[in-house]
């Protein structure tokens, strides 16, 4: 699964939480899966385009430092369902899109509650 969102970054911003659904794997696909990772979204190639044109790839995602990331796999990596970005640092005065490659996601466990307040939503 690949998709892309493009959210535009005001300029005072230079971090951001990405937030998603999150599961483990052990508990949605069976106890024979041995992976108690709490899974969110896996995240490949970041940039931050500027209106002037400009455009930076983000690669904080790989630092090990940052809160809410699972362990690097090559150049991609898995959230934890709510992980921290940081931005490169951006000319005062230029409004920025954010553009995210989303590798992968889920399976999601799934409740009964959200499927209720899907279904209002439907």
């Amino acid at each position: 699964m690949e998709s892309q969102r493009n959210p535009q970054i005001q300029k005072v911003f230079r971090t951001l939480h990405l937030v998603s659904r999150a599961s483990r794997p052990s508990d949605v696909i069976g106890p024979f899966v041995d992976d108690r990772r709490q899974l969110g979204v896996l995240v490949g190639a970041v940039h931050l385009a500027t209106a002037s044109g400009g455009q930076r790839e983000v690669i904080s995602h790989l630092d090990s430092q940052l809160s809410g990331w699972n362990a690097p796999e090559g150049m991609h990596r898995w959230t934890t369902g709510c992980a921290f970005l940081v931005l490169p640092e951006r000319a005062t005065g230029i409004s920025s899109i954010l553009t995210m490659e989303i590798v992968g996601a889920g399976p999601y466990l799934v409740t009964e509650d959200a499927e209720d307040a899907q279904a209002l939503f439907a």
